[in-house]
């Protein structure tokens, strides 16, 4: 795809998270060349596949015929998301970079809409995603309208509060997420203490930070939802372990956020609490903000 942009933009690596993705990593990776905006680089890093990923993508690469930089950072051990995504993050040559689950599509404008918000002198960019897949009959466009609220209230002005609402019910953001290089390494990028939750305790620190955060109006990525993603069973064993460890390290100084959030774990994993779960009133009032948002 022809580039409408000089050569002094800045770069964008893409850095492309794989674990046994031989099912979509292909659609994957020419959703991410035939973009608008360039210049890119493309790096996949896998998590020690057992499958056909990496022989895929070396396939791939190789059709490439070296018009594009693209690079392949491997593991022999799996060592979880946080680590998988710090390993591209750490060979990134990049001014932004644009994390990507291997199932997940950019849309053709995606680094176009982020780079154009990013370019006002923001260091984060949050922009929406849409579910897709073939289960899916009505699809969704999340953030959701609660912590879309907390994205354009981080814009202006952030207290004690609005942070008791993030802690409270802060959603999954990670899809539509853009950052500056030497803002994601600043905050230490994603703590590999967790296994699974990348994003939640890095997203917690930018927004108590002083870099500059701004939410992108368009969908930019299309999520896929199938059976063989980590949250497609429920709340697994590891997830929960993950959940539970930064509801200690960081919303245990909040009453309210850390019973609520530890409920809320309870409801997912366990049959007594699930028939409770409508006594929960500030899911109640999470689950109506969603509800006038759209």
């Amino acid at each position: 795809m022809e580039d409408n942009f000089s050569n002094n933009m800045p770069l964008v690596s893409v850095v492309i998270v794989t674990y046994n993705s031989d099912q979509f990593i292909i659609e994957t990776l020419n959703s991410c060349i035939n973009q608008t905006y360039q210049p890119l680089e493309i790096i996949i890093s896998d998590d020690g596949s057992t499958d056909e990923t990496l022989k895929l993508c070396e396939n791939w690469r190789s059709e490439q015929g070296g018009r594009r930089v693209v690079k392949i950072i491997t593991s022999d051990l799996r060592k979880g998301i946080p680590a998988n995504c710090n390993r591209g993050a750490d060979v990134a040559e990049g001014e932004w970079i644009k994390f990507l689950g291997a199932d997940d599509l950019l849309r053709p404008d995606a680094i176009e809409n982020l780079m154009s918000e990013g370019a006002k002198g923001f260091d984060i960019v949050y922009s929406k995603f849409q579910t897709f897949g073939s289960a899916i009959t009505q699809p969704s466009i999340y953030p959701y309208h609660f912590t879309w609220r907390l994205i354009k209230k981080r814009e202006s002005k952030w207290t004690k509060y609005h942070e008791w609402l993030f802690l409270l019910g802060f959603s999954n953001v990670a899809p539509g997420a853009f950052i500056k290089s030497s803002t994601f390494f600043a905050l230490g990028k994603y703590n590999e203490d967790y296994y699974l939750l990348e994003d939640l305790p890095l997203w917690h620190k930018a927004f108590n930070s002083n870099y500059k955060i701004t939410a992108c109006e368009s969908v930019t990525v299309d999520y896929r939802v199938h059976r063989e993603q980590v949250t497609s069973n429920g709340l697994s064993p590891l997830l929960k372990k993950d959940l539970m460890y930064f509801n200690e390290l960081v919303r245990r100084p909040y009453s309210v956020p850390y019973y609520h959030n530890l409920f809320q774990v309870k409801v997912l994993t366990n049959i007594f609490f699930a028939k409770l779960r409508y006594l929960d009133v500030f899911q109640l009032y999470i689950y109506i903000i969603n509800r006038l948002g759209k």
